[in-house]
């Protein structure tokens, strides 16, 4: 079935109770079909017909940022190096543009950027860590 055919399954129901005077219990066993599943249509339907849409299902937003803001993500993580998060900072203070961390780290994931570590990095941080312990060590050493 089509759109077109599901919707005019949906008038009959609605006909059912309206022209025939029947009881909606009894229109949804006709139809097999839920109470709920009855109104959920009805509310939907009628909604569009009085031109006041009600979204009743979530929209999914948009979760592709543009080619534009690629590239300035693409620049800015080379430069800067930034996490999503930062990322997200970023572009949302210099550029305006309002996107999700998740946005943000799915493009890194996507494109192979999402951490950039070296191993002199994490050489530093090792023994800069070994080095205080055995500054702290010796420290509390000589005191007893």
């Amino acid at each position: 079935m089509d759109k077109r055919e599901y919707r005019n399954l949906r008038f009959r129901w609605y006909n059912q109770v309206l022209a025939h005077k029947r009881s909606v219990k009894e229109t949804c066993q006709i139809f097999s079909i839920s109470r709920k599943t009855y109104y959920k249509w009805y509310k939907r339907d009628y909604a569009k017909i009085a031109n006041k849409y009600i979204s009743c299902r979530r929209e999914q937003p948009n979760l592709k940022p543009t080619e534009e803001v690629q590239e300035i993500i693409r620049e800015c993580k080379l430069k800067t190096n930034y996490g999503p998060l930062k990322m997200r900072l970023y572009l949302k203070q210099k550029h305006r543009l309002d996107l999700s961390t998740t946005i943000v780290y799915r493009f890194y994931k996507r494109k192979g950027i999402n951490t950039k570590t070296t191993k002199e990095a994490s050489l530093v941080q090792t023994n800069e860590a070994a080095y205080y312990y055995h500054k702290t060590r010796a420290g509390s050493a000589n005191r007893c």
